[in-house]
């Protein structure tokens, strides 16, 4: 079976759901210091602003 025939039969056929499932805000970001490639590597990233943490089982004191 061709996906847009599986896709047919899959719409919602009264018409009911007319709302957005989801809502997407993407704020602009302005590069203002980048790290060195064997740095970003390491880190996982370029970018010291997106350098965040990760919290394995929650944030301290709950």
């Amino acid at each position: 079976m061709f996906d847009s025939q599986r896709m047919n039969m899959n719409e919602n056929t009264d018409n009911s759901c007319k709302q957005a499932l989801t809502l997407v805000f993407i704020e602009n970001q302005v590069i203002e210091q980048v790290y060195e490639p064997d740095t970003a590597f390491i880190r996982g990233t370029a970018f010291p602003e997106l350098d965040k943490p990760l919290c394995v089982g929650g944030m301290k004191g709950e």
